[in-house]
């Protein structure tokens, strides 16, 4: 059986780095090839595989720790999770909800315009032996975004999941607000999350899998009076977020929309105000993406069971 491992691991190893010859130089001249072929053991090589880790473990256990197989074979062959990413990273709901994926194992793409913050947030993380990576980035510029999810999945590997909390708001009138505020709260809101999803799902289709929430707010159901800056934008992401589920659910690609219907605490420190808790809304975001496939939720509202709805946000 050691004889069959080797010498498929050899020939493996073999075709893989000859498949990466591409330019042969001859005298003055480069001779370019490619091969095309796959070439096939008779033994399928993921059978192999299991049974070269099954042979080493049966050689180096000791014969009274025969019930340590199982644990030792699970843990050889569980799968790694890939980076969460949290675009919009602040005090509240980004820094929770990094946190938390940090907690339960998740690589973590820390991601937001404040360079400074964002260093020393994600200090504070890695401290507890977690990968965290702060990556600062206006997320409203097509360039910088396509390099960010580049870089991310060169570093911490394709997303597993990504969550879009950024929130602009600049409280005005019609009559009042000038144009640029309209259009800086617009591109926060709505086309940041375009540039954003757009550049994750082309990194998760290949993979049939992936999760991609948004963060929304009433102001994506109401348009009230003093948000006219505000609301087009939570209109527009919610819209989006229902166009491009349709899209990526049947490539295994969940979306989801979360309405928060209620105002965020930027700490855990207990108040006296209807209040949502950061950490508790980052567990809803959590449940959204362990939802199984035969059950997914395309949009959700939440708030505090003393909150009026639909008054705030």
């Amino acid at each position: 059986m050691h004889i069959l491992v080797d010498r498929v691991t050899w020939w493996e190893r073999f075709w893989r780095d000859a498949k990466r010859w591409r330019h042969v130089p001859v005298g003055p001249v480069n001779i370019t090839f490619k091969l095309t072929k796959r070439w096939r053991p008779r033994t399928p090589l993921l059978l192999i595989r299991q049974i070269k880790i099954q042979s080493q473990a049966m050689e180096s256990r000791p014969a009274h720790a025969r019930g340590e197989d199982t644990a030792a074979h699970t843990a050889i062959t569980a799968p790694t999770k890939g980076p969460a990413v949290i675009v919009g990273v602040g005090p509240g709901f980004g820094e929770a909800a990094a946190a938390l994926f940090a907690q339960r194992g998740f690589p973590v793409a820390l991601v937001s315009r404040s360079s400074n913050a964002l260093s020393a947030f994600a200090e504070d993380l890695q401290s507890s032996n977690r990968k965290v990576r702060a990556y600062p980035c206006d997320v409203t510029d097509e360039r910088l975004v396509i390099a960010l999810m580049r870089h991310i999945e060169a570093e911490l590997g394709c997303p597993e999941l990504v969550i879009y909390a950024v929130q602009a708001s600049t409280p005005g009138s019609l009559l009042s607000s000038e144009a640029a505020a309209f259009e800086e709260c617009w591109r926060a809101n709505c086309f940041g999350a375009f540039l954003v999803a757009r550049e994750a799902a082309r990194s998760m289709k290949p993979h049939g899998k992936g999760t991609i929430l948004f963060a929304g707010a009433t102001s994506g159901t109401i348009g009230r009076q003093g948000y006219i800056n505000f609301a087009p934008g939570k209109f527009g992401l919610r819209a989006l977020a229902q166009v491009i589920a349709r899209e990526l659910w049947p490539d295994g690609i969940h979306v989801a929309h979360v309405v928060i219907d209620g105002d965020i605490a930027e700490s855990e420190e207990p108040d006296n105000e209807p209040h949502i808790k950061p950490n508790e809304l980052a567990e809803i975001f959590l449940s959204l993406h362990l939802q199984p496939k035969s059950c997914w939720a395309s949009e959700i509202d939440v708030r505090p069971a003393d909150e009026r709805f639909w008054e705030h946000c």
